[in-house]
């Protein structure tokens, strides 16, 4: 691949088509239609529904995507009809359903589908989920059972580590006083999970209940039918509210300083690097490197692992998975730290299968270790859910850990930039669970690396993309989300994360010899727009640290003595507009963008930006296109 092939779409991350969102009105809903999905319901500008959608999920939880057919849309000024076929034809499962949806002028919107097996599969879901924002953390809301009893509660607080709500005919909640928004189902037994488990900024209502046995066969010609209603109830003494106008302004000197002094950013290194490679890792200046270390493999990179991590002034995180045989490769492991120790920041005990190790095991491999001078963790290397599920006790860990990945339940590009808002209930909920320690966020990875609720094998075909591999990675979308994640962990008080891999198609640059059989839109050492946001945060424990996330953007100004910097990145896929408040009327700077992002991919080694810097002028105002990067000096 030459790197003039790689096209404008995938440098900024988006789909060669990108799915039409059409704006719509029921009454005084205001809502977005993007094939098959509601999003966004509001009113007022609030937020009161996140998405209404269906889904068919197979024996590994797996999402069957589908196309849209014969869409038609009749729209009045405050009233809609939309009907449309939706075909699923994927890994021998074919599924087809006829979807209608109606909202109404007295805010009252129904979807309905009528769906047919066209194959024999197995599935562990069919059906539509309904997703309510984060923002409903602590609402008072009222669910009607099947038998219809009622119930008084609250969305969880804290994350939930199972249903909130079961057995669910209808659920109201109330978003503003004099303001109730009721959700009806029929055709399935619904229930509620705190999807902030997987880092979804929602909680979704879903069929079929986890507690019936699955997957479930299902038979071609097998039919389907399920309804969801969606009524807003205003009283009279309610009125409508402007969208204010000042949601993407900025104040770059007067922000407020968050700890990165003591805050370790990372990534994962998982074989030894090339001379280029260790050259470019050197110059973007990280605290730690984990290394996964699986006994089962009899790992050989060990030792050259250590040589590299004290050539690069960085300490290893060593993560060590344990087999049966733990007892004998616990004196292995203790070998390791007395020869290493000084260059070893923590050891994190995991063992293989399990989602979360034997508490027992984990005190004995901690008394071991307890006078090396080595700090010893544990938690997950699955999601928060698993931790939360099945809780160590917090006086066996020095600290604790889980990892994060923001594509479990939803994949398109602003599900994904949402759910940082779903890691920082992850660390809150945690601080409550271990109070006393310090929280690792080890690795934070932009696709699920392995699924802990699989039933079965995952096929991947000949020039198949793998499940764990997005060609994102080498996006500006990418760089962007991770600025915005990297923000919200430090807000959130995490002591570390260890961001993707170094190197590869889940990393921060390509190989130096890359062989696969999927296409990934990457030439030999490119660099990826990530590895210039990581660059733009070098040094930064010298500077005191303040963050902005907008709606639109994040923004990071770093200040010392000598030098004032900023980053600030657009996450969403239109140009966004920052009013900057205190900012001089010119800067040097140099903004990553869909034509820049291919040059500097090129370069063979950068050590800093100011070779790059042009004059900006500024005027209280910034234009940043499609998930652009701007850095500069002020």
């Amino acid at each position: 691949m030459f790197i003039s092939e790689i096209q404008k779409n995938e440098w900024l991350g988006l789909e060669d088509k990108e799915e039409e969102k059409i704006h719509l009105q029921a009454g005084k809903l205001d809502l977005r239609f993007s094939s098959g999905r509601l999003l966004d319901l509001s009113f007022n500008g609030q937020k009161v529904i996140s998405e209404i959608y269906f889904a068919l999920r197979d024996h590994n939880w797996g999402t069957i995507p589908y196309r849209i057919e014969n869409l038609v849309v009749d729209e009045d000024k405050d009233s809609f009809t939309i009907n449309f076929t939706a075909v699923h034809d994927s890994n021998d499962i074919r599924f087809e359903w006829n979807g209608k949806i109606v909202g109404n002028a007295d805010s009252c919107i129904t979807y309905s589908f009528d769906g047919e097996a066209l194959s024999d599969f197995m599935r562990n879901r069919i059906g539509f989920c309904v997703l309510h924002p984060a923002s409903c953390a602590g609402m008072e809301c009222e669910v009607v059972h099947s038998g219809g009893e009622s119930e008084k509660g609250i969305f969880p607080v804290r994350i939930s580590p199972h249903q909130p709500f079961m057995d669910i005919r209808s659920i109201a909640h109330y978003p503003q006083k004099g303001v109730k928004v009721l959700v009806e189902f029929e055709g399935d037994v619904f229930e509620i999970e705190d999807q902030r488990n997987w880092t979804d900024a929602s909680y979704k209502t879903y069929c079929t209940p986890l507690a019936l046995p699955f997957p479930v066969q299902v038979k071609k010609g097998e039919r389907f039918h399920q309804m969801v209603k969606v009524y807003l109830e205003t009283e009279s003494c309610v009125v409508g509210s402007e969208m204010p106008e000042n949601r993407n302004e900025i104040s770059l000197l007067n922000g407020q300083i968050h700890n990165t002094k003591n805050f370790s950013l990372g990534s994962c290194i998982t074989k030894p690097l090339t001379e280029l490679q260790k050259q470019r890792i050197k110059a973007i200046g990280l605290s730690h490197l984990r290394y996964d270390y699986h006994f089962k493999d009899s790992p050989v990179y060990i030792n050259e692992i250590l040589d590299q991590v004290r050539e690069l002034g960085v300490k290893l995180l060593l993560a060590v998975f344990f087999t049966d045989c733990w007892e004998k490769e616990l004196d292995t492991l203790r070998a390791i730290i007395d020869e290493n120790r000084q260059d070893i920041i923590g050891i994190i005990i995991f063992k293989e299968g399990e989602n979360v190790i034997d508490e027992e095991i984990l005190a004995k491999v901690r008394r071991k270790l307890s006078d090396s001078g080595v700090p010893v963790g544990s938690g997950t290397d699955a999601f928060f859910t698993q931790l939360n599920r099945n809780r160590l006790p917090q006086n066996s860990m020095d600290f604790v850990c889980y990892s994060n990945n923001p594509q479990v339940h939803a994949f398109d590009n602003d599900s994904i930039m949402s759910t940082v808002e779903g890691q920082a209930a992850n660390l809150s909920s945690c601080a409550e669970l271990y109070p006393r320690l310090p929280i690792w966020v080890t690795p934070v990875t932009l696709k699920m690396r392995w699924n802990p609720d699989a039933t079965g094998d995952v096929i991947v075909r000949k020039g198949q993309v793998p499940p764990d591999v997005d060609i994102r990675q080498m996006s500006l979308f990418n760089a962007s989300w991770f600025l915005r994640s990297l923000a919200e962990l430090i807000r959130g008080g995490a002591a570390g994360a260890s961001f993707f891999e170094l190197v590869g198609s889940k990393g921060i640059m390509e190989e130096e010899a890359p062989g696969r059989d999927y296409r990934f839109p990457a030439v030999p050492d490119m660099l990826y727009p990530v590895y210039y946001a990581f660059l733009a945060l070098r040094d930064w424990k010298e500077f005191d640290t303040s963050f902005k996330i907008t709606e639109d953007a994040t923004v990071f100004v770093m200040k010392s003595s000598s030098e004032t910097r900023m980053i600030l990145a657009n996450n969403r896929a239109q140009t966004v507009n920052l009013r900057l408040t205190d900012a001089p009327s010119t800067a040097r700077g140099v903004l990553i963008d869909e034509n820049t992002a291919p040059k500097l991919a090129q370069e063979r080694l950068i050590l800093n930006f100011n070779d790059y810097f042009e004059s900006y002028n500024l005027n209280g105002e910034i234009q940043l296109k499609p998930y652009s990067i701007f850095i500069a000096v002020i």
